[in-house]
């Protein structure tokens, strides 16, 4: 326990030794908005049964000022505790999302509720998701409330977009700057006779991402070669489209509907001093869901019912061949599923249930081969989840269990003389947690979870992808337990609001699965041994609304360690997750002026399983500043600085990150009654 509050003390003191170094930010100390607040749980007699897992710790991003920032959901999550976010360098570019030293592959994001996680595999890209259209975003860092429909292995990102609600607000914002960065967004909502609510809204975005950074030149033991360079094929267009309808009454409950529409462009420029110029990456995704839910329907006290369909299409092209061989590749996934939700409250249980029913197929061309048609692959899953929540004095305690089963296919092209790699798999696995809750005393309460997870290996690592990943359907899930144990403060004092949150947790994998080479062109999945993860997240939050001020910290310190037997890295820490990870953010609003300030902190962590100080990537502090002024009328006008002392830094797999970039803002918006 001292060695992990010496740790939390470093934190702080990297922290603040680095602002100590910078008046100018010191005089910005009270400058930018929190990006994320502890969502807390208030005790007063005793914890009560809720539709989410009371003893599960989430955090609540704030969207509030993202339309007037050059903020994407990449920034919004950044500042989350325990999150580790992966930048591939520039604005709009790829993003992905770590949790608890969990792989992105683990964790969980869904949009309206529908899981962006494809079981053709790989991480959510999160940049495809316009921050500028999000109405709330909820991080379950462990284990999320099971009627969520996850099996809580790395965490879940619960993001919903604007819907159909009143009033009927009108906005439009606008957004330049460096790097020939421009980004528009707009949207209305409108009332549709009785009962009815629209919503439309979109944005578009393009940068050339076109940044100057240091070039080891692949080499990181010698400094001779080492030049500064202009980042290429970085630029990136994307246009999205959202909209949302609404209609009361139907069957004595609401009828509601999304459409998500995206198209993006972008360069794919390679890494550290592999330079491509020609790669590109062309996709489009087109995803409608419908739902109805009501509060009580015959014997249950509230149900839900959803369907969604979805189509996406993936082009990578590179004619030159600079990533080793000439491609043009296209893939074309599609599925949808359905979900029906039910819950009822029995004599002191709080029951809920949930069945799910999913299908996905993916199809892939390669047009440079001599079998352009690479067949297909396509999975069904069927899944039953049971929670309840009871209480016992005044302790409440939240069980869950999920079971899910899966069945598994290739599709060989025909006339191609490509047999399957393997006949149909079919298998299932289960989960289950349960969760506590009890209150210390009238402002704090104690809460802990433990339980069982598990993450079916996806359908490239099952089957290969006939190119430079070969199928292994030997792999079987990975799995283990995990626990965690925290207690929540939240307090009012003399015009102050404090808020507070301690969480110790642990995960145990076995079986974890890994790409391994086969040979210079060629890897395969397998299930190769153990890990265990252990760290301890703080988290404090104080605001004063008369004083307009409000300051916002969270520090994470974990240990990781790869514990397979006879590995290389056997007893090292795992790649690419520091030991460290921490950010402090503040706001200061007087009248029609807002600051806001940020840092961000990222520990040592290494790339590689061999220990050398060359193949890590140095600790870092990152510092955004931004000021806004709200005009007559509903006009509002902002600048906004990222990374204001211009650090030239990298991130995972030698990607370098933008330095100093300097934005405009515009933007107007409505008030409630529709009429400005």
């Amino acid at each position: 326990m001292i060695q992990v509050q010496a740790s939390l003390a470093r934190v702080g003191l990297a922290l603040a030794m680095n602002l100590s170094a910078t008046p100018a930010v010191v005089q910005r100390e009270e400058a930018q908005e929190a990006r994320s607040e502890v969502t807390e749980q208030v005790a007063v007699e005793a914890v009560a049964p809720g539709p989410e897992d009371p003893a599960s710790f989430a955090t609540t991003v704030s969207v509030e000022d993202a339309e007037g920032r050059g903020a994407d959901l990449v920034d919004l999550l950044r500042a989350v505790a325990g999150a580790r976010v992966r930048d591939y360098g520039g604005f709009g570019s790829p993003g992905t999302l770590s949790l608890r030293a969990s792989t992105a592959e683990q964790v969980t994001l869904l949009v309206d509720g529908v899981p962006q996680n494809r079981a053709l595999g790989g991480a959510v890209d999160l940049s495809p998701i316009p921050a500028t259209q999000i109405e709330s975003i909820t991080v379950h860092r462990g284990f999320a409330p099971a009627v969520l429909g996850v099996g809580g292995i790395g965490g879940l990102v619960d993001i919903r977009t604007r819907g159909a609600g009143a009033p009927p607000v009108t906005q439009v914002d606008l957004l330049a700057g460096q790097l020939d960065t421009a980004r528009g967004s707009a949207s209305v909502g409108l009332p549709l006779g009785r009962g009815g609510r629209l919503r439309v809204g979109a944005e578009s975005l393009r940068s050339d991402n076109d940044y100057r950074f240091l070039d080891t030149n692949g080499t990181p033991f010698t400094t001779v070669d080492d030049l500064e360079r202009t980042r290429g094929n970085n630029d990136v267009a994307q246009h999205s489209v959202l909209v949302a309808h609404a209609i009361d009454e139907i069957a004595g409950g609401t009828l509601h509907s999304t459409l998500r529409l995206l198209g993006r462009d972008r360069g794919v420029p390679g890494l550290g001093a592999l330079d491509d110029g020609f790669a590109r990456l062309n996709e489009s995704l087109q995803e409608l869901s419908l739902g109805w839910s009501a509060p009580r329907r015959a014997a249950l006290d509230g149900v839900e019912l959803r369907v969604d369909g979805w189509r996406q299409r993936s082009s990578f092209h590179d004619g030159e061949s600079n990533f080793g061989y000439r491609s043009d590749n296209t893939t074309r996934f599609g599925g949808g599923g359905g979900v029906a939700i039910g819950r009822r409250r029995l004599a002191g249980h709080a029951l809920a249930g949930r069945v799910e029913l999913r299908t996905e197929r993916a199809d892939t061309r390669s047009e440079l081969t001599s079998v352009p048609d690479r067949g297909g692959v396509a999975r069904r899953m069927f899944a039953v989840t049971l929670e309840d929540q009871v209480t016992a004095g005044r302790t409440l305690v939240a069980p869950s269990i999920r079971q899910e089963w899966r069945d598994d296919d290739f599709r060989a092209a025909e006339g191609s003389g490509l047999n399957p790699p393997a006949p149909d798999l079919r298998d299932s696995g289960w989960t289950a947690k349960v969760g506590v809750a009890h209150p210390l005393g009238r402002k704090a309460t104690l809460r802990g979870s433990f339980g069982r997870f598990e993450r079916a290996p996806n359908l490239t690592e099952l089957f290969g992808d006939r190119g430079a990943v070969r199928g292994n359907p030997a792999l079987v899930a990975e799995h283990g337990i995990a626990a965690e144990l925290g207690a929540s403060f939240d307090s009012e004092r003399s015009g102050w609001h404090y808020g507070a949150e301690w969480v110790a947790f642990q995960r145990e994998v076995d079986d974890l699965i890994h790409f391994q080479p086969l040979s210079l062109a060629v890897t395969q999945a397998r299930n190769l041994g153990e890990a265990r993860i252990r760290g301890i997240e703080v988290v404090f939050a104080l605001d004063s609304r008369p004083r307009g001020l409000a300051l916002n910290a969270s520090a994470t310190i974990r240990q990781t360690e790869d514990r397979t037997a006879g590995a290389a890295g056997e007893g090292r820490e795992l790649v690419y997750e520091p030991e460290r990870i921490g950010a402090l953010s503040a706001t200061w609003t007087r009248s029609v002026h807002r600051l806001r300030w940020e840092a961000t902190y990222m520990g040592l962590n290494t790339v590689t399983v061999r220990a050398d100080p060359e193949f890590r990537i140095g600790e870092r502090i990152l510092h955004d500043v931004a000021y806004s002024w709200d005009a007559p009328g509903g006009t509002v006008l902002g600048v906004d600085v990222r990374n204001l002392f211009d650090r030239r830094v990298i991130d995972v797999l030698n990607y370098p990150l933008p330095g100093r970039v300097v934005l405009a803002h515009v933007g107007w918006h409505s008030d409630e009654a529709g009429t400005r």
